[in-house]
């Protein structure tokens, strides 16, 4: 959520500040990116960083080991794609609202940009975090298909996910749900249940008992 919040500020205050060829198009992308459906948001983010993916093929041309993506850098990375463009488009239209009066006020007193941004851009960022702030927490907390998709285990499910595997038909009477996103695997089918989390792809790591 954090790292959403601060993306998309400094992209806002970016865009606020000048206009350039192809603006509006920028824009516009970033209402697309808004308006995806998460599952396409993975699709992107796996063809860019995934194991086969541009940027791993591109490691991979140089001589250097390929990473992967899956686990808590694949999900936080989907996350700020999805959420720092709503983010950004928020932010801007509360800064592109501030009356012209006040930044040729600023440039009629001498302000530098540092000057500029405590007294004018700041206080609109502070106003409008706490709401902003609050609807990319409930996007956050009730997203399903990224921590599904990128998740690459049971430490990074959350409590949507943990549901499906359990309620998953061959995973039907080998694991109970404990808690919000753990469970707990009976002992008679331990080993087929791994087997199975295996292919879905949630691998188990040692037991503990």
């Amino acid at each position: 959520m954090l790292l959403s919040l601060a993306f998309g500020a400094l992209l806002a205050l970016a865009l606020a500040r000048r206009r350039f060829r192809g603006r509006r198009v920028l824009l516009a992308l970033l209402g697309v990116a808004t308006a995806l459906p998460a599952i396409v948001t993975v699709f992107a983010v796996t063809a860019i960083y995934g194991r086969a993916g541009l940027v791993n093929d591109g490691l991979a041309w140089l001589g250097l080991p390929r990473f992967s993506i899956y686990g808590l850098a694949g999900i936080l990375l989907a996350h700020v794609f999805f959420n720092a463009s709503f983010g950004a488009r928020v932010y801007l239209a509360a800064l592109e609202a501030v009356p012209g009066e006040h930044w040729r006020l600023a440039a009629s007193l001498g302000m530098g940009p540092g000057a500029v941004f405590r007294l004018v851009d700041r206080p609109i960022l502070v106003r409008e975090t706490p709401a902003l702030a609050l609807l990319v927490f409930i996007a956050c907390s009730v997203s399903f298909a990224i921590p599904l998709a990128l998740g690459g285990g049971p430490g990074a499910a959350t409590f949507e996910v943990a549901t499906l595997l359990t309620r998953d038909r061959s995973m039907r009477g080998l694991c109970t749900r404990v808690g919000e996103r753990h469970l707990m695997l009976e002992p008679a089918g331990e080993q087929k249940a791994r087997s199975i989390l295996r292919k879905l792809g949630y691998p188990l790591g040692p037991a503990t008992r």
